[in-house]
């Protein structure tokens, strides 16, 4: 038997402090996760609807435990963003995660506010929620949309890790992540509108449906979106799309564009499309598309081809216009919208560029993009939400 024997205070201290930490290091850490910290959020009506309002990270992250099981499905909340949030690159769960049930039907109102550094890694939410792998096959910053409405909503800096082989889920059912939505569901009333998205995906193993917006997307709408998200993706039968990645039946993608460099796929049999990556059954719907004519050769990778709209520039009045309800007609004239009209009048829009540096120009792109846009007294502020 070892005896110790400290020759002072001081000694004895140190011997103390050394000893707890070895217990420490052999205890391991826990993975900090957004789950932990959750606080509930008070509840206010706006246009007759009860809303919960969310003005951290902590309400954020009780809205993505509230709706994480099954019997959540009858108490979805409606939310509104009255403040962006930074989740830090701590651990998050997606709101509505499963494998489709429970499903968002409520409505996510941004309120033109932004939600930054949402770090998910799929071999984690296994880890946090003892090996269930329905935490895994929907992922992103929602897991399943419904019938819900997401709309004016900037996702920056998104990190997503996953994969279809953990050895738990060997490849046996396809994964959907997305930036915004894993998989949007069968009902033909949900809805995407006015969403930015950036940031980066990694996805692993076989069969999966990767986009920038929606990993899969079964029926619904997505309008007036823009995606930066760069995706890599090693597996077999990867489906890459800039805005969706997989579609199943009958989709309207509406006046979207995919302005990043990164699609990448190194396996086999998958499809690469700049707007949708597989078209695989049922009916899509393209109008006002647009894509980097130099960076990608088609905007849809497989199936049935809709019209999309490669272009040499991005940052231009057609596409702006686009993007804001407007049109070019037959004669090549173009027609904007009002809002895309008065910004026009009061602005050089900057649409895409290095939106990193002091400009700010994502920021200045969602606030154009945000449904309750409007330019302040002195014409040079850009200002939105219910300013």
């Amino acid at each position: 038997m070892k005896i110790w024997a400290f020759s002072d205070k001081t000694t004895l201290m140190n011997r103390l402090i050394c000893i707890l930490g070895l217990v420490l290091a052999c205890q391991g850490f826990a993975i900090e996760n957004w789950e932990d910290f959750a606080i509930e959020p008070k509840t206010e009506k706006f246009d007759g609807k009860e809303y919960r309002l969310i003005y951290t990270a902590e309400e954020l992250a009780w809205v993505a435990k509230t709706t994480d099981h099954p019997e959540s499905q009858g108490s979805i909340p409606n939310v509104r963003l009255m403040a962006d949030i930074d989740l830090g690159g701590k651990l998050w769960t997606p709101i509505c995660a499963g494998k489709g049930t429970p499903h968002f039907d409520a409505v996510f109102d941004g309120n033109g506010f932004f939600v930054e550094n949402m770090y998910i890694k799929g071999s984690e939410l296994l880890e946090i929620h003892d090996g269930k792998t329905v935490y895994i096959q929907n992922i992103g910053f929602i897991g399943v949309l419904g019938s819900g409405t997401v709309k004016n909503l900037a996702l920056k800096n998104v990190n997503i890790l996953a994969t279809n082989d953990d050895g738990t889920n060997p490849g046996t059912n396809e994964i959907s992540v997305g930036g915004l939505v894993g998989w949007k569901n069968e009902t033909a009333s949900g809805t995407i509108d006015g969403v930015s998205v950036s940031g980066t995906i990694t996805v692993s193993g076989k069969g999966q449906g990767i986009g920038g917006i929606v990993g899969n997307a079964k029926a619904g709408t997505i309008k007036n979106c823009i995606s930066t998200v760069s995706i890599y993706a090693s597996g077999n039968k990867s489906y890459i799309g800039g805005v969706v990645g997989l579609t199943k039946a009958n989709l309207n993608v509406e006046s979207c564009v995919y302005a990043g460099e990164n699609l990448v796929n190194t396996g086999k049999d998958g499809a690469v499309g700049a707007i949708v990556g597989d078209h695989r059954s049922g009916t899509l719907t393209t109008t006002g598309t647009y894509f980097d004519s130099d960076l990608f050769d088609t905007g849809v990778g497989k199936g049935t081809v809709s019209p999309t709209n490669p272009v040499e520039e991005l940052n231009s009045e057609e596409v702006i216009c686009a993007l804001n309800g407007g049109n070019l007609d037959e004669n090549g004239i173009l027609h904007r919208s009002e809002l895309a009209e008065s910004f026009a009048r009061k602005y050089q829009l900057i649409m895409i560029d290095e939106y990193q540096d002091s400009n700010d120009k994502q920021d200045c792109l969602f606030k154009l993009l945000s449904q309750d846009c409007r330019i302040s007294e002195d014409g040079r502020t850009l200002r939105y939400g219910t300013n």
